[in-house]
This record gives structure tokens, C-alpha cells and sequence, in this order.
């Protein structure tokens, strides 16, 4: 019995400091890049010369599929992690949504930016 107490306190003693890295870091990551990604698309959207060009417009998309990734899959972590109450509990679609939105919208970022490039 002792042997579970012990998995018991080691599993808490390494949850805590992940879960406080995870809280302060989340909300950092979701802050600035959200800022960065509103910040690229003010540029390229009111730049005339890089609508011009098919890589603009694929660098664009990304940063929208980037943003709705932060959305979807970051930021109701962080409201759980700050508020102890997790949006994901609250709706099931939304959770269902979130498991399939989360990864579409993080791949498709990375293919466009790929694609830009090419």
C-alpha cells in the first residue's frame, strides 16, 4: 500500500511545477502569437504589392489556420489552467470539434506555409 502512496505524491510533486509551466507559458505563446499572427495579416493585407503574389496569399492563409489553432486548441486549455473550469466539460461539442479542428487547423498552417516557400 505504500508503493501507491508513494506513485501518489511523486505523480502530484511532478504535475504541479508542469502545470504551472504550462499555465504561464500557454498564456504567453497564446498572447504573442496572437499578436504576431494579427500583426502579419494587417501587413499583408494592406500591402498591395505582396497581394500580388500566390506566396502572399498562401502565407496569409496560414497565419488565419495558425490563429484558429491558437483559438481552438490553446486557448481553452489556458481558461482551464487560470480558471479551474474547462470549456471542454461544459459542451461536447465543442470538445469533439476541438480534437478535429486542433490538429486540421495546425497542419494545414504548417502545409501553407510549406507551400508558400515552393
Amino acid at each position: 500500500m505504500s508503493n501507491a502512496s508513494n506513485d501518489s505524491s511523486l505523480i502530484s510533486a511532478i504535475d504541479s511545477p508542469t502545470f504551472n509551466i504550462y499555465t504561464y507559458a500557454g498564456l504567453a505563446i497564446f498572447v504573442l502569437g496572437t499578436f504576431g499572427n494579427f500583426c502579419n495579416i494587417i501587413i499583408f493585407i494592406h500591402r498591395r504589392s505582396f497581394l500580388k503574389l500566390v506566396g502572399s496569399w498562401l502565407l496569409l492563409a496560414s497565419f488565419f489556420a495558425s490563429e484558429f489553432f491558437l483559438l481552438v486548441a490553446l486557448f481553452p486549455r489556458v481558461i482551464f489552467s487560470f480558471s479551474a473550469v474547462d470549456p471542454l466539460v461544459l459542451s461536447i461539442i465543442w470538445c469533439k470539434l476541438r480534437y478535429f479542428l486542433g490538429p486540421l487547423s495546425g497542419s494545414t498552417s504548417l502545409v501553407l506555409s510549406y507551400l508558400s516557400t515552393r
